[in-house]
């Protein structure tokens, strides 16, 4: 678990001081109930992959119960993202994905990919923040908080 803990680290520390235009940071909180319930806190980055796509690439760590047991959990995603409103022509944006996510849990050596499907609804950027609530299924029913830096212009 330590490893997977030291990566997610690593791609917080590489979000941080993202400001090019052909990528950006993210942070996020998600539950996920499923085969046990998660709760994992994550970084990574944003890419543009044209003006309404948007590939998120994710590392979070966290833990999982199994009855009752917690146990250190992790994941990587790759998800891309179609949104409606890339020019932030109003307050609140819907966009709609999918992509891949794989689950890593201690004492589980078995790794499984899940396909996974997203809703996104982003709300009104901050100074330098977007904020976005997420839900999803895959490997079981997400709930996230995410905060995006994007341009001004740009979701």
């Amino acid at each position: 678990m330590t490893r997977w803990f030291a990566v997610t680290v690593l791609l917080a520390a590489a979000a941080a001081p993202v400001r090019a235009q052909s990528r950006y940071a993210e942070y996020r909180v998600d539950g996920i109930a499923g085969n046990g319930a998660a709760l994992q806190a994550g970084a990574g980055l944003t890419v543009p992959l044209g003006i309404y796509t948007r590939l998120g690439l994710d590392g979070a760590a966290g833990t999982t119960w199994h009855d009752g047991t917690p146990r250190g959990s992790g994941r990587f995603d790759a998800i891309a993202r179609y949104t409606f409103d890339p020019l932030r022509e109003t307050p609140v944006a819907l966009s709609l994905g999918g992509g891949v996510s794989v689950p890593v849990e201690s004492g589980n050596r078995r790794v499984r990919p899940y396909v996974t499907v997203v809703v996104d609804i982003e709300g009104r950027r901050g100074k330098q923040w977007t904020p976005a609530v997420q839900f999803g299924f895959g490997g079981g029913a997400r709930l996230g908080f995410v905060l995006r830096a994007s341009p001004v212009r740009w979701r």
